[in-house]
């Protein structure tokens, strides 16, 4: 052990150990901590902690609960976030513990999701931290091996120290105070110590930053793997898999007949306040006719163009060549803002045959493109990354994925955000998350949801942390078989499959706004979804009313947007002034080209004076009973008629309704047909 400890006059105590493994000693099969003692003259009942934000009392037997308790989350945890002793003079000292990233081991096998020897992760994501209290001491407890369950052996060796002659490192601090600190303090305290903090260099200045000044949003949307539609034997065309996001080829081989969805898709994203579309999976197209997917491209990258969204080039493995990459990112680059290497592989370590693509990759995109940022994903285990720069990897972000697993995994979040940013800081890198939501919270309602949702996202934006956050997926999709997981499918898009918002929408929406920098044009431009009902023509005049909540006053031209089967007419003014709290209405008139039930969506395309864009989302509602087809035969076997089955009276509200312990598949079923029968007769 080397323990180093800096002294500081205002009162703090910093530190740093360094644990490294001699030579000739056994290092699996082991449980290996380093324990601190602090002794003190504290009153009894005077001791206070918070681990993994939970804040409680900690008497003077009390311990914490080395990764007892429900759910998985409790093993990728790192536990003590800070311990607050309090003097029976009145005097407080509070341990605040620095986030240490665990580290990795080479695995020479073969016998491993990546069919080759491997650097995977070690014990835990990042390292344990417990604390056990006596009468007169503290004992602050870091894990270096320890076990872990079984649904992250694929991805981490447990029980393991590092290799004889490497390192493993820690830190913490000691923060003095004369007189009693309150919990708020204590963790402002905590995040300040841990969080991420920029220093660059201006001349003969050197400008320090604490925590991100504001954050971009993004979203993962990938039409060609989320708008086929797959019942297990009856499934689009070209469907090229049974597992998550498989390719619907059809969907993009044929793409003109989706167009309107897509233009419909990324123009709600926009009205939303997403600044960046991820297109996770698109080495899927890899295969397809370069001619196609050209074309394809051509037209998706032109409505990202046209909505001024970046780009986000997120492929899953490495389908496409460097040079492949490389021209794409050159074709479109006013767009493409950004590429990640193979979604979430260093989540499962760094294969053996990787680090050379990946800087091929990164060699030829700086090429076409030398300020473009090239990163590669993880979760919270960091510690992958400093693997990568010891093996002479490139990349220019530290890019992490998380999700909340359960109710109780909700306050984690923070820590899974500062965890990122407290490495990115070290790195001298900016942090990105590009998937964060909920995943094990699929049978509450979405009201219920709805409820729980701004913590689960605000965990991560609070901690001032991460500049860059990307929420996972857009929008309901009929594309992965109700057949797969478990579990169930998760269903934690912000959008139904009619494009109908889900009440986290507007949770995740009013998150967005106070968030991005007070110059954006979703904080200065606010104006309310509005629902439209069309009548039995399909005709209705909606008005939407804007209000400047910007500091300066705004000119603003006006144009309205659309499906193809909605024809939408501006009949007010298409130029406006609007001061500083001033409103302004707009009118609009709607006519379908047709009669067919359903959620028409359409958007007021707003453009500044100074060139930026707000778009407003609106809907309108057709509603009628939905059209059956009675004459194609099917395996199910109804009482009566197929159609007689389900001769409902749509006028009324309709509910389905699943157990609370039903199984998986009734449960999809029941997503399936709710999703289908709102978007088919135009009422929720």
């Amino acid at each position: 052990l080397a323990l180093t400890l800096r002294a500081y006059h205002e009162g703090f105590l910093d530190i740093d150990t360094r644990m490294t493994t001699e030579p000739n000693t056994r290092t699996s099969g082991v449980y290996a901590a380093v324990v601190t003692r602090l002794t003190h003259a504290a009153a009894p009942a005077a001791l206070r902690s918070s681990y993994d934000n939970h804040i409680a009392p900690f008497g003077p037997a009390g311990h914490t609960p080395f990764r007892a308790g429900e759910g998985r989350h409790h093993f990728v945890q790192r536990g003590l976030d800070w311990a607050m002793i309090q003097a029976s003079g009145g005097a407080t000292v509070t341990w605040l513990n620095d986030f240490a990233e665990s580290f990795t081991v080479f695995e020479d096998s073969a016998k491993n999701r990546f069919q080759q020897p491997r650097y995977t992760g070690a014990n835990i994501p990042q390292l344990g931290s417990e604390a056990q209290a006596t009468e007169d001491a503290l004992f602050w407890i870091t894990e270096i091996a320890r076990a872990n369950i079984t649904s992250y052996r694929d991805r981490l060796i447990d029980n393991i120290l590092p290799p004889p002659g490497e390192s493993v490192r820690f830190g913490s601090r000691l923060a003095f105070d004369s007189g009693a600190v309150s919990d708020t303090r204590a963790t402002e305290q905590f995040i300040a110590y841990t969080g991420y903090t920029r220093q660059e260099r201006r001349g003969e200045t050197i400008e320090i930053a604490f925590g991100v000044p504001s954050v971009r949003f993004g979203t993962s949307y990938f039409p060609y793997s989320t708008l086929g539609e797959n019942f297990d034997r009856l499934k689009l065309p070209g469907m090229d898999s049974e597992g998550y996001w498989p390719l619907a080829a059809d969907t993009v081989t044929q793409w003109p007949l989706f167009a309107d969805a897509i233009r419909r898709d990324l123009r709600i994203a926009k009205a939303m306040g997403f600044h960046v579309i991820r297109l996770h999976y698109l080495d899927v197209i890899a295969r397809l006719d370069p001619r196609v997917q050209r074309a394809y491209l051509d037209f998706l990258f032109g409505e990202l163009r046209h909505l001024r969204l970046g780009a986000m080039l997120s492929p899953s493995d490495a389908r496409f060549t460097p040079a492949q990459i490389a021209a794409m990112v050159s074709r479109y680059r006013d767009v493409v803002e950004a590429v990640e290497l193979e979604n979430e592989i260093l989540i499962w370590g760094i294969p053996q045959d990787r680090p050379r693509y990946w800087n091929a990759v990164y060699d030829a995109v700086k090429a076409v493109a030398p300020r473009m940022p090239v990163h590669l994903t993880a979760h919270t285990n960091t510690g992958i990354f400093t693997r990568l720069s010891q093996l002479g990897v490139r990349f220019d972000r530290i890019g992490g994925h998380a999700y909340i697993d359960s109710l109780d995994a909700i306050p984690s979040g923070r820590g899974f955000a500062l965890a990122m940013g407290n490495y990115a800081s070290k790195a001298g890198k900016p942090a990105v998350i590009t998937e964060w939501n909920w995943r094990g919270l699929t049978r509450m309602t979405p009201e219920a949801r709805a409820k729980v949702y701004p913590a689960i996202i605000g965990g991560a934006l609070e901690s001032r942390a991460i500049g860059e956050f990307h929420q996972f997926q857009f929008q309901e999709t009929l594309n992965v078989n109700p057949r797969l997981g478990r579990t169930g499918i998760r269903h934690y898009e912000p959008l139904r499959l009619s494009r109908r918002p889900k009440p986290e929408a507007f949770e995740l929406m009013d998150l967005m706004h106070r968030f991005v920098g007070v110059d954006d044009p979703i904080r200065r431009l606010k104006a309310p979804h509005s629902v439209t009902a069309l009548d039995a023509a399909g005709r209705a005049t909606a008005t939407v009313t804007v209000t400047n909540h910007g500091s300066k006053a705004e000119r603003l031209r006006a144009a309205v947007e659309g499906p193809s089967d909605l024809r939408s007419t501006l009949t007010s003014a298409a130029e406006v002034r609007l001061a500083p709290g001033g409103t302004a209405s707009f009118t609009v008139k709607l006519a379908t080209r047709g009669t067919s039930p359903g959620f028409y969506h359409w958007f007021l395309r707003l453009r500044s004076a100074d060139g930026s864009l707000r778009y407003i989302w609106s809907e309108a509602r057709m509603t009628a009973k939905p059209a059956f087809d009675v004459k194609t035969a099917s395996l199910v076997t109804y009482p009566g008629t197929a159609g007689a089955a389900i001769d409902l009276d749509y006028t009324k509200p309709v509910r389905v309704v699943y157990g609370q312990n039903a199984p998986v598949l009734e449960m999809e079923s029941a997503y399936v047909i709710a999703s289908t029968l709102e978007s088919a007769s135009g009422r929720p």
